[in-house]
């Protein structure tokens, strides 16, 4: 019997919160763009359908937390 989606989106996201920057990383000068950027004034937020905890998570994995004042995630507005 197969399991029903409900139980393979659960499981996908254990996958992927263990996995969460297995293969990830910022595009080249990203980091030191956002920093210059952040430094000259500039504020930043991302908009995703990542769950928050994933998003959260992937950015402090990668080290880009802290240039993004504002997350806004698949799971915290309604639409």
């Amino acid at each position: 019997m197969l399991p029903n989606l409900s139980e393979m989106v659960a499981r996908f996201l254990l996958f992927y919160q263990s996995h969460i920057a297995v293969d990830t990383c910022p595009h080249v000068d990203v980091p030191e763009t956002l920093e210059i950027l952040q430094a000259s004034g500039y504020h930043f937020g991302v908009c995703t359908n990542k769950p928050t905890d994933l998003s959260i998570a992937l950015l402090e994995t990668i080290n880009l937390r802290n240039f993004f004042s504002a997350v806004i995630d698949g799971d915290s507005v309604p639409k």
